[in-house]
C-alpha cells in the first residue's frame, strides 16, 4: 500500500451540467482521484501556473490528467493547450479534448499542438457515460502516468 496522494484530474469545463455528469461517472468507477475544476481558459491557466487564486501549492496540485472542453469562454482551449505543452514541467501531462464536433482540420491542429486524445461528447447519456468510463479507466488504471512531482510548475 502506498501513501502517495491519489492522482489529480483537472476538468476544464464551463458547463455545470457536464461537470456534474463527469463527477457522477467518477463516483461510479473504480478510479479514485482528486477532481479539480477550472471553469474557463483563464481559470485553467491560473490553476496550471499556480497563479491567483491558486497561488498556494495545495490549492493547485499538479494534474495527472486534464480533460479540456474545446468551447470555453475567455482564453480559448487551443491557447490553453499551447501554453501547457510549451512549459517544460507541464508538457508531459496528458490532455484529452472534449468537443461537440470533430472538424478534421481542427482535430489535426490540436494533435500538432500536443493533444493526447480527442473525444466527441456523445448526445446519448449512456454513450457519454460509457466513453467517459473507458477514458478514466484507460488513463488511471491501464496507463502509467508521468510522476506527480517534476518541479511543478
Amino acid at each position: 500500500m502506498t501513501d502517495s496522494p491519489p492522482p489529480v484530474l483537472l476538468i476544464v469545463e464551463d458547463s455545470d451540467e457536464d461537470f456534474v455528469a463527469f463527477e457522477r461517472i467518477l463516483l461510479q468507477s473504480a478510479v479514485h482521484c482528486q477532481v479539480r475544476r477550472a471553469v474557463d481558459g483563464d481559470d485553467a491557466l491560473n490553476f496550471l501556473f499556480c497563479q491567483e487564486p491558486y497561488a498556494r501549492p495545495n490549492l493547485a496540485p499538479r494534474p495527472s490528467l486534464i480533460l479540456l472542453d474545446m468551447n470555453l469562454p475567455g482564453t480559448d482551449s487551443k491557447e490553453v493547450l499551447k501554453q501547457l505543452k510549451q512549459h517544460p514541467n507541464l508538457c508531459s501531462i496528458p490532455v484529452i479534448a472534449l468537443s461537440n464536433g470533430s472538424e478534421p482540420e481542427e482535430v489535426a491542429s490540436l494533435y500538432q499542438l500536443g493533444l493526447n486524445s480527442y473525444i466527441v461528447k456523445a448526445i446519448s447519456t449512456e454513450t457519454f457515460r460509457s466513453n467517459m468510463q473507458l477514458l478514466v479507466e484507460y488513463w488511471f488504471i491501464a496507463s502509467v502516468l508521468p510522476p506527480q512531482k517534476i518541479g511543478y510548475p
